[in-house]
């Protein structure tokens, strides 16, 4: 009985806990991830060098399975807006025709 209630506590800590990972949790060699400003996954790796994934600067993913799947995305172009005009400061000339 007192082994079945300990697991129960167990799973709920476990559970419970995800929302509270710190943006760098590092549990290496099993568990490691780090975080943007945002929340959003930067790096994750389970059972290192095993299984890892990480978003590239250019917006873009990188996603391993050693030695066997490697799978890098890169952005859409539509998805990357440049600054307006009038941000910017700049004017463009007008383009012959």
């Amino acid at each position: 009985m007192a082994i079945t209630r300990l697991w129960i506590c167990l799973a709920a800590t476990c559970l419970g806990s995800c929302s509270m990972l710190p943006s760098e949790f590092n549990l290496s060699p099993l568990y490691r991830h780090r975080l943007d400003q945002q929340g959003k996954v930067l790096e994750m790796d389970l059972v290192w060098p095993l299984i890892h994934y990480e978003t590239t600067a250019a917006g873009g993913s990188d996603f391993r399975v050693r030695p066997l799947y490697r799978r890098v995305t890169e952005p859409d172009p539509a998805d990357i807006s440049l600054p307006p005009q009038a941000e910017t400061g700049q004017q463009q000339a007008p383009t012959p025709l």
